[in-house]
């Protein structure tokens, strides 16, 4: 159905426009810029002293720089998170207007056919909006959510405002540990 991809199109231009308020307001300031560039620094160095393989007599000394590092890490990370708080409310409410405008437009309109019947936990969001019981009918919720997850992620890595990767608490332990 033609309307699926007008939904698509329009997540997509949402995500676009989204990041590129963020760049415009966060990205680009030489705040954000030397934070970044500190959290990669700090997350280098970190690395190559957990890699260096340090004698016994000085495991304590370098257990004590790698914990002055992880923590100068962390604070950095928590400062840049808070920095891209405002970039993820700005994503927010451009996603929340654009649903609204979009909820008044495809009321009661299918604009996709599903392949399947979905399971009656997510019924609710295929079906949203529709009338009838054909639960393979689709309503642009639907489609509009999924794309506005994957959109986002996509348009995010493209354009390379990824956040750092912060470690993982299901990391496998390293030797050191």
């Amino acid at each position: 159905m033609f309307m699926g991809f007008i939904v698509i199109l329009i997540s997509l231009s949402c995500a676009v426009f989204a990041e590129g308020i963020s760049w415009a307001l966060i990205y680009r300031t030489d705040e954000y810029q030397k934070l970044k560039k500190s959290v990669d620094y700090l997350q280098s160095k970190l690395d190559k002293t957990k890699e260096n393989a340090a004698p016994i007599n000085e495991q304590k000394k370098k257990d004590k720089k790698m914990n002055t590092l992880d923590d100068q890490l962390k604070g950095k990370n928590k400062d840049l998170t808070m920095i891209r708080f405002k970039s993820t409310m700005m994503s927010a409410v451009t996603f929340f207007t654009v649903f609204g405008i979009l909820s008044n437009m495809f009321d009661g309109i299918v604009v996709a056919k599903l392949p399947f019947h979905p399971i009656p936990l997510i019924r609710g969001v295929t079906h949203r909006g529709l009338p009838g019981n054909d639960f393979t009918d689709c309503s642009f919720m639907f489609i509009y959510v999924l794309c506005s997850i994957s959109i986002k992620q996509s348009v995010q890595r493209f354009f390379g405002f990824t956040p750092p990767k912060a470690p993982s608490l299901f990391a496998p332990p390293t030797q050191d540990e």
